[in-house]
């Protein structure tokens, strides 16, 4: 129970904390993050929180297939 409520938890946070700021970013920018000038801030700071929503996803995934295996673990014990 605890793997779903962090994964809820960290769903959360990319969808109203990273998201937006990745969304401002964008605006600020022009409207297109420009993946070819790395000095601009708007993208060096778009870029960053990318990685960080890669990352925050992938531990999400990861909590799910690591639930998903208990689950299965629990119900083969049980049976």
């Amino acid at each position: 129970m605890a793997a779903v409520v962090l994964m809820i938890a960290a769903t959360v946070y990319s969808q109203f904390g990273i998201i937006p700021a990745m969304e401002r970013d964008r605006q600020a920018a022009g409207g297109a993050i420009n993946t070819f000038d790395t000095s601009n801030p708007p993208t060096v700071d778009f870029n960053k929180l990318h990685n960080r929503s890669v990352d925050v996803e992938g531990l999400v995934s990861l909590r799910g297939l690591a639930t998903v295996v208990l689950v299965a673990r629990a119900e083969s014990v049980r049976n």
